[in-house]
C-alpha cells in the first residue's frame, strides 16, 4: 500500500479541514494535561481559568513568577519506576540458538540490543531513559522503528531504531493498514531565490512502504521525497499501551497508569499560585507614610502638558505626571530620610510616628500550604506510592500508610506495559537486520531474546520496613512472621555487598530463636525448656555461620537441612569441649584446714 500526493494533501489542507484520526483531540489533551507536570511548563489555561475575571496584566505576572512545584511529584514516581531494572528478576536473556552461522561476528542481535545500540548502548538504556517516561506522560504516542542508514550497502546491516511520536504529531492511522506521523525535524527548501528552513516532513508508514513528504513552497505544496520498500509486511508502528479508555475497530485511545494523579497535581498548582499572591499581599511588610507635600512638576494634579513636536502651532498634550506617577504627591522614597515639612497653621498636626507598616493576617499562607501538602498526598495516593509524600498529614487524618499489595500491582502494571513494547521492538529490529540472510521464520524467532515482566520490586526506603517490623513486635506476633521480615530486611539493607547480606541472612534463618525476645529465651534456657545444641547455636550463630563459610565457600547454597546439621554438629563439639575430662580430680580442701 503506498499514498499518492492527492492523498497526502488532505492533510495538509487550511487547519479547519486538515484531518486528523477520530481521538486526536482527546490524546493531545491528555497528553498535556500530564507533560504540564511532569516537564514543568508553563500552567496556562489552569491559571486563567481559576479566576476569569481576573485582568490580562494580573494573570501575565502569575504566570511569571510561577514555579512547577508539582514537577518534583513526577520525578520522584518516575525515579522509583526506574527501579524495576534493578528488580531481581529484570533480565534480557538469549538462547543457545540465537546465534547463526549465516550472521557475521559482531553483528548479531546479541550485540546490536546490548552493546551497540544507537545513542544508549543497550535497548535497556533506551526503555528507561525514553520510553519509560513518555509511556507515563504520553500512552497514545507512536514507536516508529526504523533504519537510521536507510541507504545502507549491500554488506551493511540495517540499524533499526524506536523513533517516538507524541500524539500532537501523530496525524492519522488505522491499526495495521497505515500512519501518517509529523516530523520534528525542520527541512530546508528554497522558492523565489529565498531558502527557508521551518519546512515541514511527513511520513507515511504502511505494511509495504516508508514514504517522505517534504514541504517546498511557503503555501504547503509537499512532494515525495523518499519511498523505502521495508519488505516486513507488517507496519512497524507500535501503541505505548496503558488504559483503554475507548477504541473503534481501528483506533485506540489509552489513558496513562498516573492519570488519577492529575486532578490533584492540578489543584496543586492552581492553589500554590494563589499562594504565591498571598504571599505578596500578606506576607511581605508594606510601608504606609503621611506625605503631604504636592509634587512639584504637576503641583498635584497628576498630570502635566507636554510638547513632542517643537512644530509652530502644536499644542502640548496632556500625559501623567513623569515624576508622581500619577499620584499628586511627591514621591517617597523609604530608603530616605522621611522630611515632613511644618503643618499651616489650622491644619491637623502630623501623625506620631508620621509612617509605620500595616499589619498583615498571615495565617492563610499556612492553611494553603497545608492544603497544597494534601493535594500532593493525595496525588501520590492514587497510585499506591503515599510513601514519597515528604512527610505525613496527620492533622488532616491522613496517614502514611503503604498497601504494598496494590503498590507492587501498579509497579508489575506499568513493567508489564514497558515489556510488550520492547517485545514489539525487539521483533521489529530482528526482522529489519536479518530478513535476508536468516530467511527462515522460524529460525529468527529462535534468535528472539526473552525478556523477563518482573515480580519483585524494591521500592520501599528502609525507614518503612523497620516500622513494620517494629509493629510487628509490639503486637507480638509469630516469630517466624518476624522473622521472615527480617531476613528480607537484611536482603535489601545488605543488597550492594553480598558477602555481609549472605550472612544476615543465614543468621536469621539458622538461628533456632531468630525474631524471638532474648529474655524469653534465657527464661526457657534456664528451666531447661529448650535443647542444649539450640542454645548453643543461638549463643554462637554468627562464629558458626564464618567458619562454615571458611570450611566450605557454598555453605549459603546447601539445602537449610544441611546448614542446620553442619551447625547442630559444632555446638556438640563445643558442649563436649566443656565436659571435663577423666584426667582431672576434684580437689575438696580438708574440713578443718583452713583455706589459703
Amino acid at each position: 500500500m503506498e499514498f499518492t500526493i492527492a492523498q497526502f494533501n488532505k492533510y495538509i489542507q487550511p487547519d479547519k479541514l486538515k484531518y486528523y484520526h477520530p481521538f486526536y483531540d482527546q490524546s493531545v489533551k491528555k497528553y498535556h494535561a500530564i507533560k504540564v507536570h511532569a516537564n514543568g511548563e508553563k500552567p496556562g489555561d489552569l491559571l486563567t481559568k481559576r479566576r476569569p475575571s481576573e485582568s490580562e496584566k494580573i494573570q501575565k505576572y502569575r504566570e511569571e513568577i510561577y514555579v512547577p512545584v508539582t514537577k518534583s511529584c513526577f520525578t520522584k514516581v518516575y525515579n522509583s519506576l526506574m527501579k524495576i531494572r534493578k528488580s531481581q528478576d529484570w533480565s534480557i536473556k538469549f538462547g543457545e540458538d540465537s546465534s547463526v552461522s549465516t550472521v557475521r561476528e559482531g553483528e548479531t542481535l546479541f550485540d546490536y540490543l546490548i552493546l551497540n545500540f544507537p545513542k544508549y548502548t543497550s535497548i535497556t538504556n533506551w526503555y528507561f531513559q525514553i520510553g519509560l517516561k513518555q509511556q507515563l506522560v504520553d500512552t497514545n504516542a507512536k514507536v516508529f522503528v526504523m533504519p537510521i542508514n536507510l541507504e545502507a550497502k549491500d554488506n551493511e546491516y540495517l540499524k533499526p531504531y524506536p523513533f517516538i511520536y507524541n500524539s500532537e504529531n501523530v496525524i492519522d492511522y488505522e491499526y495495521k493498514k497505515y500512519y501518517v506521523l509529523k516530523s520534528i525535524e525542520k527541512i530546508r527548501y528554497v522558492q523565489s531565490g529565498t531558502e527557508y528552513t521551518n519546512g515541514c516532513r511527513y511520513y507515511v508508514v504502511t505494511d509495504t512502504n516508508i514514504q517522505t513528504f517534504d514541504q517546498v513552497s511557503f503555501d504547503h505544496q509537499y512532494r515525495e521525497a523518499f519511498n523505502y520498500k521495508h519488505g516486513l509486511g507488517y507496519v512497524p508502528v507500535y501503541d505505548m499501551k496503558g488504559i483503554v479508555f475507548n477504541e473503534t475497530l481501528y483506533q485506540t485511545l489509552y489513558e496513562s497508569k498516573i492519570m488519577g494523579m492529575i486532578p490533584f497535581l492540578d489543584e496543586a498548582t492552581r492553589e500554590y499560585s494563589d499562594m504565591q499572591a498571598e504571599v505578596v499581599q500578606h506576607v511581605h511588610s508594606t510601608l504606609w507614610a503621611y506625605q503631604p507635600h504636592d509634587c512639584k512638576r504637576c503641583g498635584g494634579t497628576g498630570y502635566e502638558m507636554i510638547n513632542k513636536s517643537k512644530a509652530a502651532g502644536t499644542k502640548p498634550s496632556k500625559e501623567t505626571c513623569g515624576m508622581c506617577g500619577g499620584k499628586g504627591i511627591y514621591p517617597f522614597n523609604p530608603y530616605e530620610n522621611l522630611v515632613l515639612g511644618k503643618p499651616p497653621a489650622g491644619e491637623t498636626n502630623l501623625p506620631s510616628p508620621p509612617a509605620g507598616f500595616i499589619t498583615k493576617d498571615t495565617s492563610i499562607v499556612s492553611i494553603q500550604r497545608e492544603r497544597i501538602e494534601g493535594h500532593i498526598f493525595q496525588a501520590y495516593a492514587s497510585i499506591n506510592m503515599e510513601f514519597l509524600a515528604s512527610t505525613p498529614l496527620n492533622q488532616s487524618g491522613l496517614a502514611k500508610e503503604v498497601d504494598k499489595e496494590e503498590l507492587n500491582n501498579f509497579v508489575h502494571g506499568v513493567a508489564e506495559d514497558g515489556v510488550e513494547l520492547l517485545d514489539n521492538i525487539v521483533f521489529c529490529i530482528n526482522d529489519y537486520r536479518y530478513k535476508t540472510s536468516v530467511k527462515d521464520d522460524s529460525k529468527r524467532l529462535l534468535m528472539l531474546p526473552v525478556i523477563n515482566v518482573p515480580q519483585k520490586f524494591d521500592l520501599l526506603g528502609d525507614e518503612f520496613m523497620l516500622d513494620g517490623i517494629r509493629s510487628m513486635k509490639e503486637a507480638k506476633m509469630d516469630a517466624a512472621i518476624i522473622n521472615a521480615a527480617e531476613i528480607e530486611f537484611a536482603a535489601k539493607r545488605f543488597s550492594t555487598d553480598e558477602k555481609i547480606s549472605k550472612i544476615v541472612s543465614m543468621k536469621l534463618a539458622l538461628d533456632p530463636f531468630a525474631g524471638q525476645p532474648e529474655d524469653v529465651v534465657n527464661s526457657r534456657d534456664a528451666f531447661g525448656l529448650v535443647k542444649k545444641t539450640d542454645s548453643i547455636i543461638h549463643a554462637n550463630i554468627h562464629s558458626f555461620i564464618e567458619r562454615a563459610m571458611e570450611e566450605n565457600a557454598k555453605f549459603d547454597t546447601l539445602p537449610k537441612k544441611q546448614q542446620i546439621e553442619i551447625l547442630r554438629r559444632y555446638a556438640e563439639e563445643l558442649i563436649e569441649s566443656m565436659q571435663p575430662t577423666e584426667t582431672e580430680e576434684e580437689v575438696i580442701p580438708p574440713a578443718n584446714d583452713p583455706v589459703e
